[in-house]
């Protein structure tokens, strides 16, 4: 593994790791908070959620990490030889489809026909 590809590996993980945690927080505490509110209160929380969610300070590191995965499996793909290749290509994977592919194919749909986006 060339030096460019290690720091683009590292720098991209610690992206991940970030979009991580904030799921991480959502859903250990934010999630359980609005389960201990009345419907109603919940409901309207978790709509305010929904909108101010939109922002780049979260929409940059959710979907600016995509590229590097893609960049980094595309390496994967094509230097299964070499050391980590294999790890590389495992996570861009579970990233893209994980993550974005998660959020996109259910949880925006999801939050769209219920009013919540």
């Amino acid at each position: 593994m060339s030096d460019v590809v290690m720091v683009a590996t590292v720098v991209t993980a610690l992206a991940c790791g970030l979009v991580g945690g904030a799921f991480f927080a959502f859903s250990n505490f934010v999630m359980a908070a609005l389960g201990r509110r009345p419907d109603r209160e919940a409901i309207a929380a978790m709509q305010t959620i929904n909108v101010t969610v939109i922002n780049p300070g979260f929409m940059i590191p959710l979907f600016g990490t995509v590229l590097p995965c893609v960049g980094l499996a595309a390496w994967a793909i094509t230097s299964l030889g070499d050391d980590g290749a294999v790890w590389v290509l495992v996570g861009a994977v579970l990233y893209v489809v994980g993550c974005a592919g998660v959020t996109m194919a259910a949880n925006v749909p999801l939050n769209s026909s219920t009013g919540t986006a």
